[in-house]
């Protein structure tokens, strides 16, 4: 039995999407609207501070004030005044907030212009935010012109890994030289082919997905989104011809979520709502199915208790899982419902857990309201 509470950094309602702006707006058009440029957020990107018993916020925003941070006792945000550095093109923190041993938090910057905006948004920036002195300090652009989507952070080889959009590239960010390069080409033109986020297996390789092109067709099959691994000792990459397993249908086995628990394997969320895990050492998967219903698996973590929680679905139904490695069993906790306001989250593109238990999910994408931070504990 799940204990659900949202809380709101804004609450901005919205009564015109499918009217006025779904397939008809442009960036431009949210940039000249205030309510959608200070009020349509999501929240992309959650990080738990244990030691402050707070939670980074990243969001998707017009208005690029982009990170908070959540009290889990006051049950109050704090703005950190990201807009007062930001450069008018820093969208969001999709996907990309890491924090380092010492507490500093890594984080990228992701894009909602289009194309035409090509010669003056000059690409997204890694940088980093240290809690103790309240400052940001940018570390650079590792791919002109090129936003990126999503980070991993190797503590140990202190390099950062991410994909960009677009082009669709895997880069590596070296934080001891400070320089940048890319390492391949991810995309074939025809999809979006990258993982929601790149992950790095117990030896330190890095693990993704990419897309075929088929010579001679429009349409590149239902097992284009493959596998990688990439051996940053060696620069050596493998490419499977295997992805994600694929629950049927129009199912392209596209990666939602990835993480690494510390069991030598790796476990991934697909955007058909499917649950599976990877061996790093011959790249199989296996597929545990579909533990929540309709689409969507972006939020996962591992809790102190041993065990990975989920939260999926979409269309206002998410439920949370908890499954056990060992035992590989999982058991479905209940549905994400905040009672005393009587709403649901759309859907849930981040998630992080407590010590003691306590997820926090972050909702995105709801074209009708504000998405809200959900609090939710097991009971």
């Amino acid at each position: 039995m799940l204990k659900s509470r949202a809380y709101k950094i804004t609450d901005q309602r919205f009564d015109n999407w499918e009217e006025d702006v779904e397939g008809k707006w442009i960036y431009d058009d949210f940039i000249q609207h205030n309510d959608y440029k200070h009020g349509w957020i999501s929240l992309t990107s959650l990080l738990n501070d244990e030691q402050h018993k707070s939670i980074y916020v990243g969001i998707g925003a017009f208005d690029t004030n982009l990170l908070y941070t959540f009290d889990r006792e006051t049950k109050t945000f704090t703005d950190l005044q990201y807009k007062a550095v930001a450069d008018p093109y820093d969208a969001k923190f999709h996907c990309s907030l890491e924090m380092d041993t010492n507490g500093d938090v890594y984080g990228a910057l992701a894009q909602f212009h289009d194309v035409d905006k090509q010669f003056i948004a000059k690409g997204g920036r890694i940088v980093k935010y240290s809690p103790s002195t309240r400052t940001y300090e940018f570390l650079g652009i590792p791919v002109e012109g090129a936003y990126i989507q999503s980070i991993a952070l190797d503590r140990k080889r202190r390099m950062i890994y991410g994909f960009t959009l677009s082009p669709e590239y895997l880069f590596q960010h070296n934080l001891a030289t400070g320089k940048s390069e890319i390492v391949m080409n991810i995309g074939n033109s025809f999809e979006l082919c990258q993982s929601h986020n790149p992950v790095i297996d117990d030896e330190g390789n890095v693990w993704g997905t990419y897309g075929i092109t088929r010579a001679f067709l429009y349409d590149m099959g239902i097992d284009s989104i493959r596998l990688f691994k990439y051996n940053p000792d060696d620069g050596q990459v493998q490419f499977f011809k295997h992805g994600l397993p694929r629950l049927g249908g129009k199912d392209k086995g596209k990666v939602d979520r990835a993480i690494n628990i510390g069991d030598s394997y790796l476990y991934f969320g697909g955007v058909s709502g499917s649950f599976s895990r990877l061996n790093p050492a011959n790249g199989e998967v296996k597929s545990y199915g579909k533990p929540c219903p309709n689409m969507r698996l972006a939020g996962l973590c591992y809790g102190k208790d041993g065990y990975i929680y989920g939260a999926g679905g979409d269309h206002y139904y998410v439920t949370v899982f908890r499954f056990d490695p060992v035992s590989e069993r999982i058991e479905t906790l209940g549905r994400i419902f905040d009672e005393t306001i009587g709403e649901a989250p759309v859907r849930i593109h981040t998630m992080t857990i407590t010590d003691d238990g306590v997820l926090y999910c972050g909702e995105n994408d709801n074209n009708y309201r504000s998405s809200y931070l959900w609090e939710v504990q097991i009971v």
